[in-house]
């Protein structure tokens, strides 16, 4: 039987550490990946021959394992540990033949595993309404490019928004909440530009963990 759990374990941060721990549930150790960010954040998946892999040998009781890499992770790169259980169909049952509940158990732990893996790339991704003419794609350039023009000073934003965020913004505009309040100022006003069916992607009520960044 396959817990629930999110297929995840990390990023841990390079200190020199060549031991990294996941809990959760897993068929073989094969179908582990593991995953190493640099300090410019480009990924890069392991291959099998970068670490080695062992489970805990009652994956019902006490679920996942330990990766050790043969190379300490460098200082300032991240790893990352997931799951990577291929989307095939393994189990053949054929006329008169025998229906092995362990072979149908194992196959049916498999389905289980790839809806959670396709479930925790799901919690990563921009989700955009489904009425929305653009792709997340789209909607992710915009908002860095954005970013990117973020204004200096209080001076620069549309007098609406200046209006919202003026006081907070002077108060921490030499403390370490004020560029996160830059770029809070200036995603609102970009905001405002869009269409009614898109601002919802950003409301709260929508608003997954993973895009609380954006505010």
């Amino acid at each position: 039987m396959v817990p629930e759990s999110n297929r995840k374990a990390g990023p841990f941060t390079g200190t020199g550490q060549r031991q990294f721990d996941f809990d959760f549930y897993m068929l073989s150790a094969d179908d582990v990946v593991v995953i190493v960010a640099d300090a410019d954040e480009n990924e890069t998946t392991l291959s099998k021959d970068a670490y080695t892999c062992t489970l805990n040998s009652d994956q019902n009781t006490t679920p996942g394992g330990r990766v050790t890499l043969k190379t300490a992770l460098a200082s300032g790169h991240k790893l990352a540990i997931c799951s990577g259980v291929p989307y095939t169909q393994n189990l053949n049952l054929t006329m008169y033949g025998s229906f092995s509940p362990t072979s149908i158990n194992k196959e049916e732990d498999r389905r289980v595993i790839q809806l959670q893996q396709i479930l925790e790339q799901m919690r990563r991704c921009l989700i955009v309404p489904i009425t929305s003419e653009k792709t997340p794609q789209e909607v992710m350039t915009d908002l860095l490019d954005v970013a990117e023009k973020r204004p200096t000073t209080h001076r620069e934003l549309r007098p609406s928004t200046t209006r919202l965020f003026l006081p907070a913004y002077t108060s921490h505009l030499h403390g370490r909440k004020s560029k996160r309040l830059k770029l809070k100022s200036i995603f609102i006003k970009r905001l405002l530009t869009l269409p009614l069916h898109e601002r919802k992607l950003f409301s709260p009520a929508t608003r997954s963990s993973e895009q609380r960044w954006m505010l």
